[in-house]
């Protein structure tokens, strides 16, 4: 087995062309049109627990997409109405 297939299946990494650098996806978003027209995407709650937790309310971050373009987004939260106990996290584009 290949270095490369070990670290896929027992590390969750996730190498993208060149093997000198490597990403690990953190979640997958299919954008909608309301994506966009808002200027921002939700992302589960869960997700945003595990891997977003240490980044604060607003702060800027960069993601990289499979062709390694650089996204800058801002992070947040935000209470939903309908239940007060429940969070809706977003990302801004």
């Amino acid at each position: 087995m290949k270095f490369k297939h070990y670290l896929d299946n027992h590390n969750r990494i996730t190498f993208y062309g060149n093997t000198k650098s490597s990403f690990k996806q953190l979640f997958q978003k299919v954008f909608t049109q309301s994506d966009f027209g808002n200027n921002m995407f939700m992302i589960p709650t869960r997700y945003a627990i595990v891997y977003l937790s240490h980044i604060q309310h607003n702060e800027e971050m960069d993601f990289f997409d499979r062709s390694r373009k650089s996204w800058k987004f801002r992070f947040f939260t935000a209470k939903v109405v309908k239940n007060s106990s429940s969070q809706r996290v977003g990302i801004n584009l």
